[in-house]
């Protein structure tokens, strides 16, 4: 994905913390949209999966999602940097609940949660 980039990573069993970069002058923000690019759903709830992997060190597969919060809209413009906080549990059969929030400060612009599976 090249709309943002990874700034600072902290991760251990359980958690992730990952400072993003949003990159305003990537087109994916020219289509979405013209004169007030706002950062899409999709790629906020792909961002969460990307981090996922990046922390397990493994890939996975989106298997169902729980809450999907869009609570304020994300301007990379006025928003140029979030902090992206992740939770993650494995169970046995090799699945993941995860949980993550995008914030900067004390706002919230997204709260996940949901499920993926191990490859």
């Amino acid at each position: 994905m090249s709309f943002y980039e990874i700034t600072d990573w902290q991760s251990n069993e359980n958690t992730a913390k990952a400072t993003i970069k949003l990159d305003a002058n990537d087109p994916l923000f020219k289509g979405h949209f013209p004169h007030l690019p706002i950062l899409p759903g999709a790629c906020m709830v792909q961002l969460t999966h990307h981090l996922l992997d990046k922390a397990i060190g493994q890939k996975t597969t989106f298997v169902k999602s729980g809450a999907i919060k869009f609570l304020i809209p994300v301007n990379p413009l006025t928003e140029p940097e979030l902090t992206a906080q992740l939770k993650f549990q494995a169970a046995e059969d090799g699945s993941y609940k995860v949980e993550q929030n995008l914030t900067r400060g004390d706002l919230i612009f997204f709260k996940f949660s949901g499920l993926y599976q191990k490859h």
